[in-house]
């Protein structure tokens, strides 16, 4: 929606804004469970998990991020989510203990180009601004954080200029 309008928050806050980005939520891709693996599919589609992120009944297998019951669905918990599939894998390899998904504090990030956005962080009860969501996340969109993470070199300036 364009145009400004306001809303109530639950707490009673009121917020007026101009554009209004409406979100449906997640479809999950799961339809490619076969046999066993099909039962740890719910109705809507998305597969339970374990505290440890193992389907019921199948210690061997994992799911995580949108597709998982976990929620809420954000790109940032599918990556801790990973984290710790990988060292549960590498537990179980080396016969080591599980560890459990320990849910964080719900926050969003909303940018609006490199230097704009607003966001809703954890333990705040005002809309932090655009200078601390570029801090956080749209002046590189977090991609240092995933280079580092994959080994690979974060881009240069001169790199940035030639995409």
């Amino acid at each position: 929606m364009l145009g400004t309008f306001t809303v109530s928050t639950k707490a009673g806050t009121e917020i007026t804004a101009d554009l209004w980005f409406r979100c449906y939520g997640v479809t999950p891709q799961s339809d490619y469970l076969r046999g066993d693996l099909a039962t740890a599919r719910t109705q809507d589609g998305f597969i339970q998990v374990t505290p440890t992120l193992q389907l019921p009944g199948h210690p061997n297998m994992f799911a995580l991020g949108d597709v998982s019951t976990l929620t809420p669905k954000m790109a940032g918990r599918a990556r801790r989510q990973a984290q710790l599939v990988a060292d549960n894998i590498r537990a179980l390899i080396e016969g080591g203990q599980l560890q459990t998904h320990e849910p964080s504090p719900d926050a969003i990030l909303v940018t609006f180009g490199p230097d704009g956005g607003a966001a809703q962080l954890p333990g705040q009860d005002e809309i932090a601004g655009a200078e601390t969501v570029a801090q956080f996340k749209s002046r590189d969109m977090m991609v240092d954080r995933y280079a580092d993470m994959f080994r690979i070199p974060p881009p240069t300036e001169q790199s940035k200029k030639v995409g």
